[in-house]
């Protein structure tokens, strides 16, 4: 029998750094967080007042306000105890049957080592706030009225096996978005040559579960089989990277894998891509798309972040049509190439 701990949100809506066994504290990731219609754009908690709850913010962390002080101390409850996090993190644990931690809005459940997992939890939930600071007003989004649910496993091989499980037709993928249940899984391992780090795969999961939330559903799914689906994965692809510093950005391996692409000659023409389905889109489409997107965005590349965002939010409506890239843009896909390549010194 397994034991989990838990750090944040726990069944019955109960906060609590405790042990249990069996399921284990924590909600049920079934149901995906609520839409919002209306409302701020982004709310100060997801979920509730943590105030009437009786909890406490301690390192941008809720818990139990009367374990507060131990938690500072680096204790975590488990049952009666107060355990140190050390020995916390030698109980054997799954990723969804493991520590639950809670931002604002945010609730990550994992194995990984407690520090480790609190590090994952606060640049998640970063993520969610800038992400809804720089796109909620041209996308108009709003952040769910529940946390955001987050599962990471600390082994590719407990990944894989959820991975199985949550997809119909797995493939080889660092992290995704299970949009039924409205949760992000991803690995603090990575993959092999080429992987991404999991700050990255977070990112950009997370960046499709707020656009996904933030706005009624609509028409979503027809965007899977419509022209430019690249825009979906393209925003994605920028957001892992954001308000990183100058060469120290997340996704990189991105551009450099292009870069290389391009060097052997590997690129695909833009109208190409601008027609792919998702089942069509392969990894050159994505290294190539994340190039382009983050030159398109730029102020001192394309400069049509304005009217690229256009174009994602009447994609993501799924009534993206093949001339929508020029009517919002204003380039066709050939000069927008020619201007792109121009750029590389192409």
């Amino acid at each position: 029998m397994r034991t989990s701990l838990a750090l944040g949100a726990a069944l019955l809506s109960a906060l609590a750094a405790a042990c249990a066994t069996g399921g284990g504290p924590g909600p049920s990731t079934e149901r995906a967080p609520r839409r919002r219609s209306g409302g701020p754009r982004c709310l100060d908690f997801a979920g509730g007042d943590p105030g009437e709850k009786g909890w406490a913010k301690v390192d941008g962390l809720w818990v139990r306000e009367a374990d507060a002080d131990a938690f500072r101390k680096g204790l975590v409850r488990c049952g009666d105890d107060l355990v140190p996090l050390d020995d916390a993190d030698r109980i054997g644990k799954t990723p969804e049957d493991g520590y639950v931690l809670r931002t604002d809005h945010v609730l990550v459940r994992t194995d990984v080592a407690f520090r480790r997992a609190a590090d994952l939890a606060r640049t998640t939930e970063a993520h969610v706030v800038a992400l809804l600071d720089s796109l909620g007003g041209p996308l108009d989004l709003r952040s769910p009225a529940d946390p955001l649910p987050v599962v990471v496993a600390a082994h590719r091989r407990d990944f894989d096996a959820l991975l199985a499980r949550k997809v119909a037709e797995p493939s080889t993928w660092g992290a995704f978005y299970a949009a039924a249940e409205g949760t992000v899984y991803a690995c603090d391992e990575p993959l092999g040559a080429g992987g991404l780090p999991v700050v990255a795969d977070l990112r950009h999961e997370t960046t499709h579960a707020v656009l996904d939330l933030g706005r009624p559903a609509r028409q979503r799914d027809r965007m899977f089989d419509r022209p430019h689906f690249w825009a979906w994965e393209g925003i994605a692809m920028w957001a892992e990277s954001l308000r990183d510093p100058p060469g120290h950005e997340a996704g990189a391996e991105r551009l450099a894998r292009f870069r290389r692409r391009a060097a052997w000659g590997d690129v695909v023409p833009l109208e190409e891509v601008f027609a792919l389905p998702q089942r069509a889109f392969l990894g050159r489409h994505y290294d190539e798309t994340a190039a382009f997107t983050r030159w398109l965005l730029a102020p001192e590349g394309g400069g049509r972040r304005d009217g690229f965002l256009r174009l994602l939010s009447r994609v993501m409506d799924g009534d993206a049509e093949a001339g929508d890239f020029e009517r919002f843009v204003g380039w066709t896909p050939d000069e927008a190439e020619r201007r792109w390549k121009a750029s590389m010194g192409g």
